[in-house]
């Protein structure tokens, strides 16, 4: 018993060693466990505090980005806007001329032609600036007092595109006194139909009538009452019913604006407009009158029509250059606007940030899309100094034509002074150019046709030749018509005088006018005029030697002086036969006969 005894003593000795040992590791294995415990909170701390470490720098740099990116877009903009300060400095400093020009010019110049109203503005702006008042530089009172935008849209509900049309489109867009439209061709009254009452953006219709209308008075009290425009035709003599709608006497009752018209008070509408209009050029109106409208003036001039007919030459023969010019004319308006709608968000959006700028998406937004839309607009206004170059050398070609055109019509008009059954209007001589230029009434251009891709400049000045004399032709054929036979032989003088006015373009030099007016007025012309270096065995009487000696002076006849001293008694000859003629009614049949022969 006593060896078991021990040695289960000594088992118990080592069972409490095991059992300290024990303490000690579990003790050692409590302090690691703790360890590593804090450890790995430690490390996500160090995890989570790298994460945010990560996302702050990917937010500074996001900031930086952003930052250099807005200090570019606003610098670009800066750039821009220090521009435009500019010119609005220079438009303010001239604001006040630029305002009377304007004033007066929609006030008191509508009455005139296109030539006496450069003439008045010019004078205007000369006294102007005698009594200090700047104005701007060329003014253009189309740019000053419309948008491309509005032009366009006058050019597609058919106002004629030249200046003068659109000058008249102006006043009759920012009138004070309703306006008196003298209109001989139609022109205007057509563009007016067509603006009121098929245009979508337009609220009004206009309602057509006249003075010998039955249902005038009717049309006009509808118009008053609900707003619409009205139209009225032929009035060489005004209605005194239309006094108080002239003058505008309108007066309030019980909260309606009200109008009398004759005996009755009818509601009128602010939005009531009333076009006058009259086909008659000659017509007078009394003092009255022109102090209560504002008169535009729709008579063609040899430039409006010049315009007109270089318009339809070109979208007939060229239509791409056409389509450049009217896309210029766009990038003018459309992309300014949008310009300056991008500029009042940026604004806006500036003035509503609230945090920092930086974290607003909206401006941000806002910047690049007017950034971008601005680097655009500048890239095709750089390039349109090359598009109107292009353009301006295309239309160069057409404008002999165009000014021949203009001519004619001109020509056709003064038969009236022949006969005065001998009218033409201007619709029957547009007409006309449209059927020049149309290669189905026009079998001779036909037969040039464009269609190939590389067609050339060669071809183009062909089918101009070929343009050119057909309108001659049918101006010659469709006017011949309706002229007495004695009148023929004049009128195809005068169409060849329009032709040789003008360089063709086969190249043939145009008529010297000076050689033409010596030969219609060499009396008149050459009278008092001296003959220096005129051979002495000339046996000439006064007239002839100052007919002579301004004749000399011409150009084509330089070397006349030297072959009339060369050929004295050949010249004699010629004199003396002319001078001994004994019956001068046979001399003057002679030269009717030749005049009828030619």
């Amino acid at each position: 018993v006593k060896p078991m005894e021990l040695k289960l003593q000594g088992l118990q000795r080592e069972s409490k060693e095991l059992k300290e040992q024990q303490d000690k590791v579990e003790t050692v294995l409590n302090e690691l466990t703790e360890k590593i415990k804090s450890i790995s909170d430690e490390h996500k701390v160090l995890i989570t505090e790298g994460v945010r470490i990560e996302d702050e720098l990917k937010n500074v740099a996001f900031k930086v980005d952003r930052s250099v990116k807005l200090l570019q877009n606003l610098g670009s903009e800066r750039q821009r806007w220090e521009l435009d300060q500019d010119e609005y400095k220079k438009h303010m400093h001239t604001l006040v001329g630029d305002t009377l020009l304007s004033a007066a010019f929609l006030a008191y110049i509508g009455y005139f032609n296109q030539g006496y109203r450069r003439m008045l503005f010019q004078m205007w702006t000369d006294e102007l600036n005698d009594r200090n008042v700047d104005t701007k530089m060329e003014l253009s009172i189309i740019e000053y007092l419309s948008v491309p935008s509005q032009r366009l849209d006058w050019k597609a509900h058919h106002l004629p595109d030249d200046d003068l049309c659109f000058e008249n489109a102006i006043m009759m867009n920012r009138f004070n006194r309703y306006p008196l439209i003298i209109d001989p061709s139609g022109q205007a009254i057509s563009f007016l139909m067509e603006f009121f009452n098929n245009n979508k953006n337009s609220r009004r219709k206009m309602i057509r009538t006249s003075f010998l209308d039955p249902g005038f008075l009717q049309s006009l009290e509808s118009s008053l009452r609900f707003g619409n425009a009205l139209l009225v035709e032929d009035v060489e003599s005004i209605d005194p019913i239309l006094n108080s709608v002239l003058n505008r006497e309108i007066f309030k009752s019980g909260g309606r604006v009200m109008i009398t018209v004759g005996a009755k008070e009818i509601d009128f509408s602010p939005h009531f407009t009333i076009y006058l209009c009259t086909r008659d050029p000659t017509c007078h109106f009394t003092p009255d009158l022109c102090s209560r409208v504002t008169f535009v003036n729709f008579t063609a001039t040899h430039a409006s029509l010049a315009a007109q007919c270089l318009n339809k030459v070109l979208k007939s023969e060229r239509p791409e250059i056409d389509q450049e010019r009217t896309d210029l004319l766009k990038l003018q308006g459309e992309f300014k606007v949008q310009l300056r709608t991008l500029e009042r968000q940026l604004l806006e959006a500036l003035n509503s940030v609230k945090t920092n700028i930086l974290e607003d998406d909206k401006v941000m937004i806002t910047l690049e899309t007017l950034k971008k839309k601005a680097t655009e607009v500048n890239e095709k206004m750089e390039n349109s100094e090359l598009v109107m170059a292009r353009v301006t050398e295309t239309a160069s070609v057409y404008e002999p034509f165009s000014r021949l055109s203009s001519k004619i019509y001109f020509t056709l008009e003064e038969l009236s002074t022949s006969h005065f059954l001998y009218q033409f209007s201007l619709p029957f001589f547009l007409q006309l150019v449209d059927d020049v230029l149309d290669e189905k009434t026009n079998s001779a251009l036909a037969s040039l046709s464009k269609e190939d891709e590389k067609i050339t400049q060669k071809v183009y000045l062909e089918r101009l030749e070929v343009i050119r004399t057909t309108l001659f032709d049918f101006t010659f054929l469709r006017t011949g018509r309706g002229l007495l036979q004695k009148d023929l032989v004049p009128f195809a003088l005068r169409l060849a005088q329009c032709s040789l006015s003008e360089k063709s373009a086969s190249g043939t030099l145009p008529l010297d006018l000076n050689e033409v007016e010596f030969l219609l007025k060499v009396e008149s012309s050459a009278l008092g005029y001296g003959a220096p270096g005129l051979p002495k065995g000339l046996k000439l009487n006064k007239d002839q030697a100052s007919m002579l000696g301004k004749l000399s002076k011409l150009p084509a006849y330089s070397n006349l002086m030297n072959h009339l001293n060369s050929n004295t008694d050949a010249w004699q000859e010629v004199v003396e036969g002319r001078n001994t003629s004994s019956d001068p009614e046979k001399d003057e049949e002679k030269e009717s006969e030749g005049v009828e022969s030619v």
